[in-house]
């Protein structure tokens, strides 16, 4: 898939180039994701009248320097990543796909909602366990009065019963958060991971006298 096309006009190209500009990249995969920086070489004027050749193929040789890529129409900017191995890493520990993918924020913001979420299923899961051994103390059925032979469920036990249910569905339901979070977690590493082969292509061509050109993504 491609999307085409960003078109420069001649005239905001021609001040790019003239004055040094500088595309700078900014991502979230952190450090290392190179910046396209143009300037101009002292070889930019043409061969007569002081002026300076916008051709094609001196526009592409020009990009070509800059980036350090001998092909401007086969270069990649970025190394390609695995999606099966990014979503296995986000299962194995809580923010590890985000990382592999060179995600740092996204990482930092993982570990933490992930930590969350397991934190309150260990939580829960041993506040059920005490109640459930405090029930298990107690005698479950009493006598409904002094001297009364009729036997009424106790109400010690019934309350550390109730309590005992109450954290045990509560940590039902985290598990059940859990496993969405961690889903969405699996399938933004996925992406990311298709997402981080994109490739970056120049092209350019003449039209109307002047000279476009158009930056083509693709992924």
């Amino acid at each position: 898939m491609s999307l085409r096309r960003l078109m420069i006009p001649p005239a905001v190209l021609a001040a790019l180039i003239a004055g040094g500009a500088c595309f700078a990249g900014e991502n979230a995969s952190g450090p290392g994701f190179p910046a396209l920086i143009l300037t101009v070489p002292a070889d930019t004027t043409a061969k007569s009248g002081g002026q300076q050749d916008w051709s094609s193929d001196h526009i592409k040789e020009l990009l070509a320097r800059e980036t350090g890529e001998p092909d401007i129409e086969g270069s990649t900017w970025k190394k390609r990543k695995n999606p099966k191995t990014a979503m296995l890493c986000a299962i194995v520990f809580p923010g590890l796909g985000q990382i592999y993918n060179e995600k740092a924020l996204k990482a930092v913001i993982v570990f933490s909602v992930e930590t969350f979420y397991l934190m309150n299923i260990f939580h829960n899961y041993r506040k059920a366990n005490d109640y459930l051994k405090e029930r298990d103390s107690y005698d479950q059925y009493k006598p409904c009065f002094p001297g009364s032979e009729d036997l009424c469920l106790s109400y010690e036990w019934r309350n550390a019963n109730f309590w005992y249910e109450e954290y045990k569905e509560r940590t039902i339901d985290w598990i059940w958060w859990t496993t969405g979070v961690v889903l969405v977690v699996m399938l933004d590493a996925y992406v990311d991971a298709h997402l981080h082969d994109m490739r970056f292509r120049v092209e350019t061509a003449r039209r109307g006298g002047g000279t476009e050109l158009a930056v083509v993504v693709d992924f």
